[in-house]
């Protein structure tokens, strides 16, 4: 799984904690990141994860992301395709 965190990328193993945290394996360590809203961008279509529903609030797919009506200070994108990738120029692009 590809995570992208303003910016940093990870390429690992991750878990949610709470719908506002995940933790990240990088190596042999554990961090955890936090963010207003979860995107988990996995393709053209959203893919729904049984432990990682979305909830169209803290939790939300690709499309509710486009429809946001403010720029969350915080977002974790989930997802390694061009979709993910938009997001992030989105929100970077916003963000300034």
């Amino acid at each position: 799984i590809i995570i992208i965190f303003f910016g940093t990328f990870f390429n690992t193993i991750a878990s949610f904690k709470s719908p506002n945290e995940l933790e990240v394996l990088k190596g042999k360590k554990k961090d955890l990141i936090e963010a207003d809203k979860i995107v988990i961008a996995t393709g053209a279509r959203p893919r729904i994860l049984e432990n990682m529903k979305p909830d169209g609030k803290q939790i939300i797919t690709s499309k509710d992301a486009m429809v946001l009506k403010k720029v969350p200070k915080k977002i974790i994108i989930i997802g390694a395709g061009a979709i993910g990738a938009e997001l992030l120029i989105l929100f970077l692009i916003f963000q300034f």
